[in-house]
């Protein structure tokens, strides 16, 4: 206790008194802390009504809160008083406030929530999930499309490439890169007061535009049905990225190209002669230019064959390889070479053939061209994208024997045949071909040796591929099954169906060929066994496969009438109907208007049993006609759509041996 002396004064005089004054701690502790709101949702965004402490006993000197109070609210240290304005959803939870003196502390409690009146983000994604964007030049900006409640704020890791950014506020991905950068993905998260939603997007900055390359149609040569619409006819380009298509001259009337795609479409009007247009593709910073030729014909209403000539040289000719030449000075022409020539069946009074024949529709008639350098039969023969025609493989003596690697190109211009620079892996008798839509040639499967017959060949599984532009083969991955006689066919999205074919048996089994992974790929089987069955892409996309030998073993030959339509899309297998008569070795054209012809073809053995019959299937109804009978039954015969829309058929076999004579469908 302390003593002290007041002293109070005036000018008169002072006077004193004395005071004691004690000063003493908090003797008391506090006690029962509690709030004004002990349990209480606040709103995202609204500030609160400030939440006042109270205690029974001992005044309290300070407080403090655990957990941390939901982001915007605070805790007063000295009063107690919690306030502020909740920025973010919480859910509901206990808080433990401490309030202390000197002299003891005490606790209290508050269940506290923040909640919000906005949905929560379900779905964010980009209108281009990928892109390549190009160094220096300002990019289309890539905007969110959200689904659920509006977002507040957009954040991307890692940081986007240089000289891009993304709005904050609405998730707009925009600017100019300034460097080359490797493809990366970029995580966009967006944020409301409900939840959080995240997209990734994949960006990827080139070097300067380049100019295109190449450029080249999937059909250079297409024959159209005036009236009738015409299947999309896509470009495929090398090099830059092409960013706009001109033609010219224009288009026949009724059709039209598309400037950005490039892609030639419509329903032509008026029939044509085989015209040439020249689609130029360009950037900015150059152009590649391609040759499309147009002919467009009257509907198809041919009902009577008219004889085409003889094929010069030989007494007849089956087992030979066929092709219709596009581009070059033997355009629409039709070449054939090689085969067998005779009266009697292979290994008995045969002769292959090394001689080669054009057909001129114009003349109706056949001229003698350069022979081939190696005589063959049971080749393939594709007409080249440069006006050039190869034929590969085949069997260079009678009875199936002395199967041939080696392949020939036609120059139509020299009138002459060149042997590729290299053979093929492998010899193969009865192979499958096809032009790839880069102008490549897949050859597939064949027999090695042929043996006594197609049943009884040696299949292979080799597959190989020619490039005009090196005159080489090279070796590609193998089938997943051997395959003698099988049929392939080139389908829209530029992959190879083979299906059928023989092993010691007809086969069911089919594969897809992606010349891009060189890989195959296994599908469903076909309903049947077809061994030597045609196959034809259809306009639409999906692929007929008709007839074909089911035969097990070489005892007894059994074919079906049955057909199969493929669709890439599902990679099934649907009934297309059935013929009227069962055949192998038959035929398949594809006319102009949508229809497939199939003509000949053999039902027995060898060449007994040759067929003069031709049916028609019409893809609107998935359903066959008859039309009126060859002149003569063709089995192993050739035929070849040309472009007035009439169908020449030559050579082939039947109980007379080898046929010289050919005939055409107007």
């Amino acid at each position: 206790m302390q003593t002290y002396v007041v002293t109070g004064s005036n000018a008169s005089g002072s006077t004193q008194a004395q005071l004691q004054i004690a000063v003493q701690g908090d003797a008391e502790p506090p006690a029962g802390l509690s709030y004004l709101f002990d349990s209480v949702a606040y709103k995202v965004g609204e500030p609160i009504t400030p939440n006042t402490s109270f205690s029974s006993a001992g005044q309290i000197r300070q407080y403090s809160v655990s957990p941390a109070l939901p982001a915007g609210l605070s805790l007063d240290p000295q009063t107690g008083v919690i306030s502020g304005t909740p920025t973010a959803v919480t859910a509901a939870a206990l808080y433990t406030v401490n309030g202390s003196n000197p002299a003891g502390t005490v606790t209290g409690r508050l269940v506290l929530e923040v909640t919000t009146d906005e949905r929560e983000p379900e779905s964010l994604t980009y209108r281009e999930p990928s892109s390549q964007y190009v160094v220096n030049q300002p990019i289309n900006p890539n905007e969110p499309t959200l689904i659920g409640g509006p977002l507040h704020v957009y954040s991307v890791s890692p940081p986007l490439p240089a000289g891009l950014s993304l709005n904050a506020q609405t998730g707009v991905i925009s600017g100019r890169p300034t460097a080359v950068t490797a493809s990366a993905v970029y995580t966009v998260t967006g944020l409301n007061d409900a939840g959080r939603v995240q997209a990734q997007v994949s960006i990827g900055v080139l070097d300067q535009v380049t100019a295109p390359v190449t450029l080249a149609y999937f059909d250079p040569a297409p024959t159209y049905v005036a009236g009738q619409v015409v299947p999309v006819n896509e470009p495929r380009s090398e090099g830059g990225d092409i960013t706009n298509y001109t033609v010219t001259p224009p288009l026949p009337a009724g059709l039209s190209l598309n400037a950005v795609t490039g892609e030639i479409t419509g329903t032509p009007s008026t029939e044509q002669a085989a015209t040439t247009y020249y689609v130029t593709g360009s950037n900015r910073v150059g152009t590649a230019q391609a040759q499309v030729t147009i002919t467009v014909v009257a509907p198809f209403n041919g009902q009577t064959w008219q004889p085409a000539g003889t094929i010069p040289d030989g007494s007849g000719r089956y087992g030979a390889a066929a092709t219709r030449m596009t581009g070059g000075p033997l355009d629409g022409r039709v070449l054939v070479a090689g085969g067998v020539s005779g009266t009697g069946p292979l290994g008995s009074g045969a002769t292959v053939l090394n001689t080669a024949a054009v057909y001129d529709p114009g003349l109706n008639g056949w001229i003698t061209t350069g022979s081939l350098t190696t005589a063959r039969y049971y080749a393939a023969m594709v007409s080249l994208p440069d006006g050039k025609v190869l034929i590969a493989g085949g069997a260079g003596g009678a009875g199936h024997t002395n199967p041939l690697a080696s392949a020939e190109v036609y120059d139509p211009v020299a009138r002459t045949w060149k042997t590729t620079e290299n053979p093929m892996s492998n010899p193969r008798v009865g192979l499958g071909m096809v032009v790839m839509a880069d102008g490549k040639v897949l050859a597939v499967g064949g027999g090695n040796p042929y043996g006594n017959g197609r049943l009884q060949a040696n299949a292979t599984n080799t597959v190989d591929v020619y490039d005009p532009q090196t005159n080489r083969w090279t070796a590609v991955r193998p089938m997943n099954e051997a395959r003698v006689h099988p049929a392939a066919t080139l389908l829209a999205d530029g992959t190879v169906l083979v299906a059928g074919g023989y092993r010691g048996a007809a086969l069911q089994s089919a594969e897809l060929y992606d010349p891009k992974t060189d890989t195959w790929a296994s599908i469903p089987s076909m309903a049947e066994r077809r061994g030597w069955s045609t196959a034809t892409r259809l306009p639409g996309g999906s692929v007929l496969v008709t007839g074909g030998e089911t035969s097990t073993s070489a005892a007894q030959v059994t074919v079906t009438a049955g057909a199969e339509l493929y669709d890439p899309v599902s990679k099934t297998w649907t009934s297309a109907g059935s013929l009227k008569e069962g055949r192998y070795a038959a035929t398949a054209t594809l006319l102009p208007d949508g229809r497939v012809m199939i003509a000949g073809g053999g039902v027995t053995n060898g060449i007994d049993g040759a067929l003069a019959s031709v049916e028609l299937y019409s893809p609107a109804s998935n359903s066959w006609t008859e039309l009126g009978d060859m002149s003569v039954a063709r089995s192993d015969a050739e035929a070849v759509g040309l472009l007035d829309g009439s169908v020449l058929i030559l050579g082939g076999a039947n109980t007379s041996g080898g046929l010289a004579t050919a005939e055409r469908l107007r």
